[in-house]
């Protein structure tokens, strides 16, 4: 099997006002050095799968940040899917620095959705032969995948706030849904609602995503929050009462110092 690297300078609007990376923008980082491994490491078209009438349908996230204060520095990205059990593609992340340090990993689940029936289908051959190739894992792609799953739903949750947010025309991409890292932001935004300080002194290192149906454009989500010690369970419905996504966030304490970018080489980070 092979692996995709990718090296990715972390922009100003990818970062909060404590020069974090902010949820929604590293879950978008992730997905266009995957879309660049599909292209570019497999050599395959956008939307490869609409030739066998099939899609890819995101189910789950799992992301652990360890260093948030990357802006204006270059992170070098790894990514490996690894498709299983006919159905499903497990997309793997290592995040380093230049030294290469551990930023953090990750870890995406998908299923091959049949357009035609609706439903759940076989990956196409082909498709499982160019990605999969021998099976094999090298040491180093071995370390890129010690990410695991866990289910999230949690029952009789007495949730501590809800939030009303209407869903905008720019929350909707290419797909006609809502791009699956809005979610991420109405968590968070629904948490500030909440408690104003919190966020002022805690960052997110962990983050769990399910999603359990798509949005489209037009009304409202209802977004609730349940703080528990160090994480907060997030459940996102859509106005009719049906369940959209599952979050559950781990956080720790916010590094106060500001970055001191004068040791910074521009020049050298943008080659």
């Amino acid at each position: 099997m092979k692996h995709y690297t990718m090296d990715y300078v972390v922009d100003y609007r990818d970062v909060d006002q404590y020069f974090d990376l902010k949820a929604e923008s590293l879950l978008q980082i992730l997905s266009t050095v995957s879309t660049y491994d599909e292209i570019l490491g497999f050599g395959m078209k956008p939307g490869y799968m609409a030739e066998w009438d099939m899609a890819w349908v995101l189910y789950q996230w799992k992301i652990e940040l360890n260093d948030p204060k990357q802006y204006a520095r270059k992170i070098r990205i790894h990514t490996l899917p690894v498709l299983k059990k006919d159905i499903y593609s497990y997309r793997y992340y290592l995040l380093e620095d230049l030294e290469g340090n551990e930023i953090g990993k990750a870890l995406s689940q998908w299923v091959a959705v049949d357009l035609r029936k609706r439903r759940i289908g076989r990956i196409p051959q082909p498709v499982v032969e160019i990605i999969n190739g021998d099976g094999q894992l090298n040491e180093y792609q071995d370390r890129i995948t010690k990410v695991d799953l866990k289910p999230l739903r949690r029952e009789n949750v007495d949730f501590d706030f809800e939030w009303k947010i209407p869903v905008l025309y720019s929350d909707i991409d290419s797909n006609q849904h809502v791009n699956n890292a809005m979610y991420a932001r109405w968590a968070t935004e629904t948490l500030h609602a909440y408690d104003s300080t919190w966020m002022d002194s805690k960052y997110h290192n962990s983050i769990n995503i399910v999603y359990k149906k798509e949005k489209q454009l037009g009304g409202s989500v209802i977004s609730k929050v349940y703080l528990e010690g160090d994480r907060s369970y997030h459940e996102i419905i859509d106005e009719d009462g049906t369940l959209l996504t599952l979050i559950e966030i781990k956080w720790v304490d916010r590094a106060r110092h500001q970055v001191d970018f004068s040791d910074y080489d521009f020049a050298a980070v943008m080659l």
